[in-house]
């Protein structure tokens, strides 16, 4: 439970600490919104801030990971688990490939999905890094809660982790469209 909390506190202070360096990055390579004149006024100043959550999400879910089985390591305990490299290199490796086939359908001309395509590969592969992440934490948690409430978790979570997570995994993708996509394609 210790590393659970440890990699969480890391993960959040990479992700709040690393963020400001990487709009920095992104807006160095043109990344940035593009905010519609006929928007909301208080919108404007959001001009030009990258959009890229997931690239973030990632990074803080990698180091806290990280850290936390460094300090387990180190005080005794075991080494990086099986389950949980599984879970990073999906989550990981199913954003890049979200993002890269909206790329490579474009530039082979398999599907026009317009000026902005770099974007929408965005969107998807934040979304799928989004979903996977929610899933497993859901899938994980879940069961426990429902122990705890008195009900058998072998029976009741996998119909109510299936539905929440799909329910889910729509907001999320929608969410990370709107404000990716907003001023662009919305």
């Amino acid at each position: 439970m210790k590393s659970i909390l440890i990699a969480a506190i890391v993960s959040l202070g990479v992700s709040i600490l690393f963020t400001p360096y990487l709009i920095r990055i992104f807006s160095k390579q043109g990344f940035g919104q593009e905010i519609r004149e006929d928007g909301p006024q208080h919108h404007k100043k959001k001009r030009g801030t990258p959009t890229m959550g997931g690239t973030a999400i990632i990074i803080a879910m990698w180091v806290g990971y990280l850290v936390a089985v460094g300090i387990e390591w180190v005080t005794g305990g075991g080494g990086p688990t099986a389950s949980a490299l599984l879970l990073l290199y999906l989550t990981t490796g199913m954003g890049l490939v979200g993002f890269l086939r909206i790329a490579a359908w474009q530039h082979m001309g398999w599907f026009d999905y317009g000026p902005h395509y770099l974007f929408v590969g965005l969107v998807v592969g934040t979304s799928l890094v989004g979903v996977i992440a929610f899933g497993s934490i859901a899938g994980s948690l879940l069961p426990l809660a429902l122990s705890r409430a008195g009900f058998d978790p072998a029976t009741s979570s996998a119909p109510f982790v299936a539905t929440i997570v799909d329910v889910t995994g729509i907001v999320i993708y929608f969410g990370v469209a709107a404000l990716v996509l907003r001023g662009r394609l919305l």
